[in-house]
């Protein structure tokens, strides 16, 4: 079953859903937007793979932050269990590149998953929700 599950999630991403929700995700209406992160965080939760894709994408992050301000605490709980998701797919700040590799990584990026950490931590504990 979680194999089928991990096809099924991996189908979406090749039909163009991921692009999809990260637009639906970008629209000024809050439905839309929840139901977008909502399928995002189904879509991450428990897959690494699909984690890494939704990671690698144009500002999901900055996308999803605001979310752990909305109104709606259900955006809120969805928001900060999608970024709980993605966390281990962020770069990392704690480990150095090997001699034999060079990593750039932007200083407003280590300092944005130190965010994102701080704020999911607050926002689940609040929530008193576990995360998909």
């Amino acid at each position: 079953m979680l194999a089928a599950r991990g096809f099924q999630k991996m189908m979406v991403a090749e039909a163009g859903g991921l692009e999809g929700l990260l637009r639906l995700m970008a629209t000024g209406e809050l439905p839309r937007k929840e139901a977008a992160v909502d399928a995002l965080a189904t879509l991450t939760s428990g897959s690494d793979d699909m984690s890494r894709r939704v990671a690698d994408s144009a500002h999901v992050t900055s996308q999803l932050l605001p979310l752990l301000k909305s109104p709606s605490a259900r955006v809120r709980f969805l928001a900060a269990c999608c970024l709980t998701n993605l966390a281990p797919a962020l770069p990392s700040t704690s480990s150095a590149p090997s001699q034999s590799e060079e990593v750039i990584v932007p200083q407003n990026s280590m300092k944005e998953k130190e965010n994102i950490e701080e704020s999911l931590l607050r926002n689940t504990l609040k929530a008193g929700f576990p995360c998909y």
